[in-house]
């Protein structure tokens, strides 16, 4: 049901492309467009939560043209594009999906606190930091997580969508081939998986290891950045192991479940916690 040949190519491009031409734009608008308030009151966090809901859009809109264009007159549907169940049983199943999510991140969580506990450290590596919450920055996290959720269900869509490509593997979707053994079946599989995997986590990173390449190749050879946003090039810095992150973790659960709620609502559950742990609050609360 993806996108193939040509085509496949022009959407990973635009896919590459779009998020790094409107992520010094979208974030300027939102840091400094709209003030801090007690709902959203972290300048940096609203504007990577604009340029999340803007790129959600303008994905939203390419994807419904092509969706239109082909595989709406196949019948194709929100159960191909793993936003449904076949069986009717929506309520249920996103209820499941949404405590394996938590389940997954309150361990992370849980393995971060102990540590901090034990050891007096937190996880980081230069700008790369994951901190617990406290319990003010709990309620902001509650505050911008739905716009977190949408903009990667979105993401799930078009990522496992349009631009799911099927690998020289077998697929979870595929029929193996007639008479394969159980354990040349698995193989090939995970060979498939590992693959889509990183082909994903690179399509969703890569645009932002060459904006960085673009600020600093220039910087380090004598210069000065040529695009400017010293601190935001810095934020951009986190965005390529977030970004790679997303892509390993919606790829392996796409091709588990055949849907991507659990993925979704993990990336929207992690990446909201990580940027709201990392970022100074700018609104006074009483």
């Amino acid at each position: 049901m993806g996108a193939s040949g040509p085509g496949w190519w022009v959407a990973a491009t635009v896919a590459v492309a779009v998020p790094i031409l409107t992520y010094f734009p979208l974030q300027n608008l939102g840091s400094g467009g709209i003030p801090a308030n007690a709902v959203w009151p972290q300048s940096v966090t609203t504007g990577i939560v604009v340029w999340a809901l803007g790129n959600a859009l303008v994905t939203l809109v390419l994807f419904g043209l092509w969706h239109r264009a082909g595989n709406r007159r196949r019948g194709v549907g929100a159960v191909d594009y793993g936003l449904a169940w076949s069986d009717g049983a929506f309520g249920r199943r996103l209820a499941k999906s949404a405590l394996l999510a938590l389940v997954l991140v309150g361990f992370c969580y849980a393995v971060l606190a102990a540590s901090g506990w034990l050891f007096h450290v937190d996880f980081r590596f230069w700008v790369v930091a994951l901190k617990t919450m406290t319990p003010l920055q709990l309620r902001i996290a509650l505050c911008y997580l739905p716009a977190f959720l949408a903009f990667f269900l979105v993401l799930e869509t078009a990522l496992h969508g349009q631009l799911r490509r099927r690998g020289a593997g077998v697929d979870s979707d595929e029929e193996p081939p007639a008479g394969a053994a159980a354990g040349t079946v698995r193989r090939a599989a995970d060979r498939g998986s590992g693959r889509a995997m990183a082909e994903n986590a690179a399509l969703l990173s890569g645009g932002f290891v060459a904006l960085l390449a673009v600020q600093y190749v220039p910087f380090l050879a004598g210069g000065t950045l040529p695009l400017g946003q010293p601190l935001l090039t810095i934020v951009a810095f986190q965005f390529v192991p977030l970004m790679a992150l997303v892509g390993l973790v919606s790829t392996y659960f796409f091709r588990k479940t055949g849907h991507g709620w659990v993925s979704a609502l993990f990336n929207a559950f992690f990446v909201t916690w990580y940027v709201v742990a990392g970022q100074a609050t700018h609104f006074a609360f009483h």
